[in-house]
């Protein structure tokens, strides 16, 4: 497997929507803290400070692109 990178490489630690789903899934519903995901991250090679993923949490879907309105089909 390829090294992911370093997320501060790119301004601000962007990040896609669907690692902040990843992220936000990993701690609210499977219950995995943000000290064991940065240490997950880290063993694939990808350096996300605990801080920057305290971050994404705090922001949440309200800067991730997500639409927190209602979906009509």
């Amino acid at each position: 497997m390829a090294p992911l990178g370093d997320c501060r490489q790119s301004p601000a630690g962007q990040r896609g929507p669907n690692l902040l789903a990843h992220v936000l899934v990993s701690k609210f519903d499977d219950h995995l803290p943000l000290y064991r995901q940065h240490e997950i991250f880290a063993r694939m090679g990808a350096d996300i400070p605990e801080s920057t993923l305290v971050g994404w949490v705090n922001a949440g879907p309200r800067s991730g692109g997500a639409s927190s309105g209602r979906t009509e089909v």
